[in-house]
């Protein structure tokens, strides 16, 4: 850490035409030296938190009288806490589909929960949500950002459902619920 706030220092005092002389630690044709580089910045740590059934005041940072969720207020006090947000939709399959792609899910014919095949045709829905279409995570991938989902899915189930992967995630613990049964699906 010393070392890069000298290294700072000189090259400021260079760029100031202060400092031990012309030349002086710069590589040939006045470059800064990489290792006298600053470093790139950091980009942030993105952590997107899905509670079903969750009001917005029931987390102890929103202000819960007894709840205690030490964990999510620490993550609210050092992160960012949107606190105007919109959800597109009140049950599962819709709301993901509209974090996912960022569109409303009517667009892509999913306005209720995934069920079964026959439930689904019944409603003019698909069986799960199009792989092909861009993603959140899928941006993020391609942004050198390393993804995962842990929990519950409910985009698609099935033997033949794309699995997390084709979304652009790369690490995926995940569960669909149906008919109140949990199964846990190998990981993709």
């Amino acid at each position: 850490m010393a070392r890069t706030a000298t290294v700072m220092v000189l090259v400021v005092g260079v760029a100031l035409g202060v400092g031990p002389g012309p030349g002086v630690g710069l590589e040939p044709g006045g470059a800064v030296p990489a290792w006298a580089a600053p470093p790139a910045p950091r980009r942030p740590n993105v952590i997107f938190i899905l509670t079903d059934d969750q009001g917005w005041g029931d987390a102890g940072f929103a202000g819960h009288p007894f709840v205690r969720t030490p964990h999510l207020d620490r993550l609210a006090r050092e992160g960012t806490w949107f606190r105007h947000f919109y959800v597109a939709a009140t049950v599962c399959s819709p709301s993901r589909t509209a974090f996912m792609t960022g569109q409303y899910p009517a667009r892509h014919r999913i306005h209720g929960h995934f069920a079964t095949a026959e439930s689904n045709a019944a409603r003019s829905m698909p069986d799960w949500l199009d792989p092909d279409v861009t993603t959140l995570p899928g941006l993020l991938r391609r942004a050198g950002y390393a993804t995962a989902h842990f929990g519950k899915w409910h985009l698609g189930a099935g033997v033949a459902a794309p699995p997390p992967e084709r979304y652009g995630i790369d690490v995926s613990g995940r569960s669909w619920c149906r008919s109140g049964r949990r199964s846990r699906w190998p990981r993709g």
